[in-house]
């Protein structure tokens, strides 16, 4: 086989690839196998046809028809990993140059490939790595991270707080027209904690189970939803339960309840260490940004 290669414009090669008849030969007869097995001569099983006679039968261009099907992909792959030094991206245009009985195959695939880059002195690219820490306060928001997962609520009859848990039935409107804001049976949320329209968790201080009541705010101009971006909405509320959190005590068994921790101590050195490896792995990623950005440039 031989390849002839050619730089074509854009970071495309062009592959001129040429098979002697000797290994052709195998492509067509494996052709004439598969057209026995649709088209088999009277007197003869499928596939069992001789060439020749499959030859006379089908006619020459259905056989060359048919071997290339096989024919290119194969020598195209065959040449890509003869020639590694080719780094192709994805298929190639093919164009048959030369087909024929007992003579040799030619045809031209192009290809894109990875383009030829002249490196900068990028080795003299620095940028400063900062120093990772974990402050004592943020071992702590875990630590209370983790009480606010493990609460319990009990139910009180009284006004809702910041904090407590609320059951609520919820309709709206925007502009006299109902608003789908999800099932009317029960909504359910922290107050305080939550990222609904803003002020609408201020509205719902100080009510008890069982009380209405009717307000209207606008929805900020950065709302997901576009169609409703600075319209107001009228919202009609429903309170139902009210909870109020009832947070564990920070100690050594509640420690022990959350996994094979000695007790205290040992939980705020494992929640340290957690803080640390995430921070020092968006340190490393915002590193390797700001390099790339400087290499780039």
């Amino acid at each position: 086989m031989k390849v002839a290669i050619e730089k074509a414009p854009k970071s495309r090669v062009q592959l001129r690839i040429e098979v002697p008849s000797h290994e052709v030969r195998p492509f067509l007869e494996r052709a004439a196998r598969e057209l026995s097995k649709e088209h088999a001569p009277k007197g003869f099983r499928p596939g069992t046809a001789p060439f020749d006679m499959m030859r006379s039968a089908v006619g020459d261009q259905a056989l060359v028809e048919r071997a290339l099907k096989e024919f290119v992909p194969r020598t195209y792959v065959e040449t890509l990993l003869e020639y590694e030094e080719i780094e192709a991206i994805g298929q190639p245009d093919v164009e048959v140059e030369k087909v024929a009985f007992d003579a040799p195959w030619i045809y031209r695939a192009t290809v894109a490939v990875l383009p030829e880059v002249t490196l900068g002195e990028y080795r003299s690219v620095r940028a400063e790595r900062r120093t990772v820490t974990v402050e004592d306060a943020e071992v702590q928001r875990e630590l209370e991270q983790l009480r606010k997962m493990r609460a319990s609520y009990l139910t009180v009859p009284r006004g809702a707080q910041n904090g407590d848990r609320v059951d609520m039935t919820v309709s709206a409107t925007v502009e006299q027209t109902p608003l789908n804001v999800g099932s009317p049976e029960k909504h359910s949320l922290i107050l305080g904690e939550s990222h609904l329209v803003p002020g609408f968790e201020q509205h719902l201080l100080g009510m008890r189970e069982g009380e209405q009541k009717t307000f209207s705010l606008p929805f900020p101009e950065n709302h997901h939803q576009p169609e409703l971006r600075g319209k107001s909405a009228a919202f009609t509320v429903i309170m139902g339960t009210v909870q109020q959190r009832v947070l564990a005590a920070l100690d050594d068994a509640f420690a022990r309840g959350l996994g094979k921790f000695a007790g205290l101590q040992e939980l705020a050195e494992q929640l340290a260490k957690s803080l640390r490896e995430e921070k020092e792995a968006h340190e490393r990623e915002r590193l390797q940004q700001e390099l790339l950005r400087e290499v780039v440039a």
